[in-house]
Order: C-alpha cells, then structure tokens, then sequence
C-alpha cells in the first residue's frame, strides 16, 4: 500500500456520517419551509444557520415542534447567513 493509499482511505467520505441530530433538523427545515440550513452540533447547543431572518424568527417561534418532531433537547441558537 503506497503513502497516498493511507491518506485516502482516511479522507473517505463515506467513513464519516452526520449525527442524527443534525439530519432530523435539516430534514425538518426542507420540509416543512423548503429552505436549506447548516446545522452545527456543540457539546451543549446546536447551531442552526438559515437564510434570512424570517425563516430563522418563523422557526424560533416553532422551537417546541422542532425539538419534539426531531428528539432534540440541547439549547438550539438561530443564526441568520449561510455563508
């Protein structure tokens, strides 16, 4: 097996997957708005980057049925900006 081998099996993305978390909250956000999001796990929140700022005040006002539809009790923070 030669060095450049090693580093791609390393480098495999199918090695990695996205937590469950993350999934459901971005199936969710499809779904029921038709919008993509970034949704960012931490050891005590998760971060969830939409958009604009009416999707994002749309889904804080809907906080109770996102966290009960997706099995989430961690803080969720609204951050408004893909980029």
């Amino acid at each position: 097996m030669s060095n450049m081998d090693g580093i791609n099996s390393l480098l495999d993305p199918g090695r990695f997957t996205e937590p469950p978390e993350v999934s459901s909250i971005k199936n969710y956000i499809k779904n029921k708005y038709d919008a993509n999001s970034i949704v960012q796990l931490r050891a005590k929140d998760i971060i969830v980057s939409v958009d604009n700022a009416a999707l994002a005040n749309s889904l804080r006002l809907n906080i109770l049925d996102l966290k009960q539809k997706c099995g989430v009790d961690q803080k969720i923070i609204f951050k408004i900006g893909l980029g």
